[in-house]
């Protein structure tokens, strides 16, 4: 056979197919989180370096990664991973303080940074110019000054240990005014003041001795103070009484009073109308003192 001759086909460039491929490069998450801060609560000022700081951050992707902090807005704490709550030391100088806080998302996006601010104040008021004025039976009033804002409370009592203190009048002032009452009328008192300022740190007053006015006397009566002890401590009852002429047998004066146990003390002014000689009989089954314009001149207490 002879040979065959094939010829190839093709296609001419004319007809060749063209594939066009479109393609769009993402640009991704650029979007930074936003954020808060705030320095124990958002408030003025502190007393403690150590502070405690809210945080909050939002971010388009929904996830906030990590935060980091600073002192004074150029060196920043190494990254952590967010909370909404943080422990933090401000510098230990008393002065204004602010805090900077960045947040960072799953993209790596930084925040600019958040900030707050807040006085550190470590030195307490100075307490001056203590005084006790308008002393009645049962009330005084005793005022001071401080170097700065303050709120105002006085601690009182019968000696130096005190024991009771007067209501906090909240309010910051430079002078003070509280009235004490409740008193115990003729009894000497031990008081001082008691004053914080706005971070929170004491001062406390000297102690300042006053004695509150003595009882009017009643005419021709006397004064009973009836006691649940012998030492003439505390009375639980006082009343007028016309005459002393009782005879509780094994009872008590009154049912607040203990039987036995108890003592009274009669106070009372006397007219005798005329200038002579007199005499005072006392008849006790018990001890007794009899004083006659402060001189004691019967001492049978037992």
């Amino acid at each position: 056979t002879s040979p065959r001759y094939v010829r190839p086909m093709g296609v001419s460039a004319a007809d060749r197919p063209v594939l066009t491929v479109t393609y769009q490069t993402g640009a991704g998450d650029t979007t930074p989180p936003t954020g808060t801060i705030a320095i124990n609560g958002g408030a003025a000022s502190t007393s403690s370096p150590a502070v405690t700081l809210t945080l909050s951050a939002t971010d388009d992707s929904g996830i906030v990664s990590q935060m980091q902090f600073s002192n004074d807005g150029t060196t920043y704490s190494a990254p952590e991973t967010y909370a909404t709550g943080k422990s933090w030391t401000i510098s230990s100088d008393d002065g204004p303080k602010t805090v900077w806080v960045k947040f960072k998302d799953a993209a790596g996006n930084w925040s600019v940074a958040a900030t707050d601010a807040i006085t550190l104040d470590t030195t307490a008021p100075a307490v001056l110019n203590q005084a006790v004025s308008s002393v009645t039976q049962t009330q005084a009033t005793m005022t001071w000054t401080t170097d700065e804002p303050a709120d105002s409370q006085v601690e009182y009592g019968p000696s130096q240990a005190y024991g009771s203190m007067s209501p906090p009048d909240l309010a910051l002032v430079q002078s003070h005014t509280v009235t004490l009452t409740g008193l115990q009328p003729d009894v000497t008192y031990h008081a001082r003041a008691r004053s914080k300022d706005a971070a929170g740190n004491p001062a406390t007053g000297s102690d300042l001795v006053f004695q509150t006015a003595a009882p009017t006397m009643p005419v021709n009566a006397f004064r009973g103070e009836y006691f649940n002890n012998k030492d003439l401590t505390a009375p639980v009852l006082t009343r007028t009484d016309p005459a002393i002429n009782f005879d509780w047998g094994s009872g008590s004066p009154d049912p607040a009073i203990a039987a036995d146990t108890f003592s009274v003390r009669w106070q009372g002014s006397w007219d005798f109308g005329t200038t002579g000689r007199y005499r005072f009989t006392i008849r006790t089954d018990d001890g007794m003192r009899l004083w006659v314009d402060q001189a004691l001149v019967l001492d049978k207490w037992i």
